[in-house]
């Protein structure tokens, strides 16, 4: 079977920030692939794949996610 899913915890940037960086990206050259804007993050954590969908698993996430608060 083809692993379908794969989850992540991210922290994205403020809008304007994300379009500063966007930005910077674009002057440093030709042959650099530039990423959206609104797609730029960092990645805190990140599972393994899964051929099968974790519900279990994906509650548990979403759980601790919920719990997680911080100004941009």
């Amino acid at each position: 079977p083809i692993p379908l899913d794969r989850f992540f915890f991210a922290l994205r940037p403020p809008g304007h920030e994300a379009r500063r960086i966007a930005a910077f990206a674009d002057r440093l050259g030709q042959g650099v692939r530039t990423i959206r804007p609104d797609h730029l993050h960092v990645t805190l954590a990140i599972t393994d794949d899964f051929t099968d969908y974790p519900y279990a698993l994906v509650k548990s996430l979403r759980k601790v996610g919920d719990r997680v608060a911080a100004e941009p």
